[in-house]
């Protein structure tokens, strides 16, 4: 059998038995292999939402923490105080308050107003024999004993249905009062970024039913009306045709429930099903038609090729190269497809360099964003490196920057302040982008004390920078944390208590704490 029968006979065999394996098959695995990739996106979604909650309750937690040991220095001014520069700042929260449990006393600050219950500037806001001890709030706080987040419940002031992230206030191991924060459904699901992990519908309700977060804001509030088919902790289940995942949030009273997309297979395939039979059948004819004339071409092919070098091989190099090179010239598909694929390679390699710098460094600043921060802070913690040292640091004011100056001058004061910072670091320690005006350093091969005297020096340096815009004053507190062991939401929870204090210790300082993450 000559190359030709040979190559002919293969072809019809590649053609052939694949297509006839594709049609056989398809109505078989198509659903299944639809369920199980939809399945696994979902599972995937309610993972990645799960771990972006539990963050978010930990940041919480911590600036709870933080106000709590303000509240029990006994300095009344001074607290009062940090509740409001602290609600200025996190706009994310409604209001924060406190409740005490003997005598019913209630204070708390939003942007705007002071509410309490002593006949202060708009205490006649709240209900006449307002007694916060009865609210779910508070009760949900001094039931568990520990911080959590409350079901969803209606509002005294505004009516809307809202949740509470709630801490219990103990003194001397006794219980005394709640510490809470209001926090608005709709913030809330852009908080934990919900809209980004799944194209599907996505919700979190609470143990009534009441959705709490969702990709639909029209839903925030309002109770499911499947509540009774969540009878395990993760599960599946059809309502009204369409088919919901969910799974129990560890330590708490919600559930993530995603709704997958329903295809009506048949419907939609059934009435191809006679076309592709016929395209089938068309193809295979036309396919063994442009088989035969590409067999005649690929033979003429190499029978010039062989006949070529042939004569080459014998010592006619002169003409039989002019024509090889005429030769080519008319079938230039091997050259053309090497040409094409160095051209694919330098694209994609161009495509790749983009893509790693939109993936992980900061557009305005050119300094790495809070991905590639985390991502490096993962290994170095997967690696124990113990020398890794962590310096956030926020711009003071620059929210008034932007108001009296303009945006404009804004992005070139974030944009001068990491070059400054730059020239300080070596090429071990990583600079980053935390989110807004925040920025992360991070060292991994120098001592605590060395890192502390770096961001001194960049500390004034940013200080004294004489900026060419009369009136123009930017200056930076700076939050440090020393690794040992433990998560990096702790490492992360250190750096950002460390700077609250350096806050309110006046700004344009450095703080840390005495001990390190433990």
């Amino acid at each position: 059998m000559n190359l030709k029968s040979k190559f002919f006979i293969l072809t019809i065999l590649m053609l052939l038995i694949p297509m006839i394996v594709i049609i056989s098959n398809f109505y078989n695995y198509r659903e299944d292999y639809y369920n199980k990739k939809e399945k696994e996106n979902i599972e995937n979604n309610i993972k990645s939402l799960e771990n972006n909650l539990n963050l978010l309750n930990s940041q919480t937690e911590s600036l709870l923490n933080f106000i709590l040991r303000e509240f029990n220095n006994e300095n009344e001014e001074k607290y009062k105080t940090s509740m409001a520069n602290l609600i200025k700042e996190k706009k994310e929260y409604l209001l924060l308050y406190y409740a005490l449990e003997n005598t019913g006393d209630f204070y708390g600050v939003n942007k705007n107003i002071i509410i309490d219950l002593k006949g202060n500037l708009n205490a006649n806001r709240l209900p006449k024999n307002y007694d916060p001890r009865k609210r779910p709030w508070y009760l949900e706080a001094k039931n568990k004993g520990v911080f959590s987040l409350t079901n969803v419940y209606s509002d005294l002031i505004t009516h809307n249905n809202i949740a509470t992230f709630s801490m219990p206030i103990y003194k001397n191991n006794k219980f005394i009062g709640v510490m809470a924060f209001d926090i608005d459904l709709k913030i809330f699901s852009e908080m934990i970024g919900i809209k980004y992990f799944s194209e599907t519908p996505t919700s979190i309700i609470d143990e009534n039913g009441y959705i709490i977060i969702s990709t639909d804001q029209n839903e925030l509030g309002k109770k499911a009306s499947y509540l009774n088919k969540l009878i395990n902790i993760q599960g599946d289940f059809i309502y009204k045709e369409q088919e919901f995942f969910y799974k129990k949030i560890e330590n708490s009273n919600f559930t993530i429930i995603s709704k997958a997309g329903k295809e009506d297979l048949f419907t939609e395939f059934e009435p191809l099903k006679k076309m592709i039979w016929i395209i089938s059948i068309f193809s295979i004819i036309l396919s063994i038609t442009s088989i035969l004339f590409l067999v005649r071409v690929l033979e003429k092919f190499l029978k010039k090729l062989a006949l070529t070098l042939e004569n080459i091989s014998v010592g006619k190099y002169v003409n039989e190269l002019n024509h090889y090179k005429s030769f080519t010239h008319n079938h230039k598909e091997i050259y053309l497809i090497k040409k094409l694929l160095d051209k694919m390679s330098y694209k994609i390699q161009e495509r790749e360099k983009k893509l790693y710098k939109l993936a992980n460094f900061d557009t305005l600043t050119n300094v790495y964003n809070r991905r590639y921060l985390f991502r490096t802070l993962e290994k170095k913690i997967g690696n124990y490196n113990e020398n890794l040292i962590i310096v956030l640091f926020d711009l003071d004011d620059f929210k008034s920057i932007n108001d009296k100056f303009g945006h404009h001058i804004g992005d070139l004061v974030l944009k001068n302040i990491t070059k400054i910072v730059k020239n300080h670091l070596v090429l071990n320690e990583v600079l980053g982008r935390y989110g807004g005006e925040e920025f992360l350093i991070i060292f991994s091969s120098t001592s605590f004390e060395n890192s502390l005297a770096i961001t001194e020096k960049i500390r004034e340096s940013i200080e004294n920078i004489e900026w060419e815009i009369p009136l123009l004053k930017v200056t930076a507190s700076f939050g440090v944390a020393k690794y040992k062991c433990g998560s990096l939401e702790k490492l992360i929870q250190e750096a950002d208590i460390s700077l609250y204090e350096a806050k309110n210790r006046g700004k344009n300082r450095i703080a840390y704490q005495e001990n390190s993450v433990m």
